[in-house]
């Protein structure tokens, strides 16, 4: 099963508990996640740094689109 997952509004250090929240969901999902899972990160190009951490594990993979989170909701 492919999980899609719309990071583009993350702006690292300025958005919060929700910012805080789906990084401990995302690490829920490398512990608990299922060996037939992939998780697609979208992300902006000024937050994928911040996530390319979990590209170590084969089950998820970064989706770089072209916006900055800034400009995103």
């Amino acid at each position: 099963m492919n999980i899609g997952i719309d990071l583009l509004w993350v702006k690292p250090g300025k958005s919060g508990g929700i910012e805080s929240y789906i990084r401990n969901l995302i690490e829920g999902f490398l512990i608990y996640g299922k060996d037939d899972y992939k998780y697609i990160l979208f992300v902006s190009k000024d937050n994928a740094s911040t996530f390319e951490k979990y590209t170590k594990n084969k089950a998820f993979k970064l989706e770089i689109c072209n916006v900055f989170s800034e400009n995103v909701g």
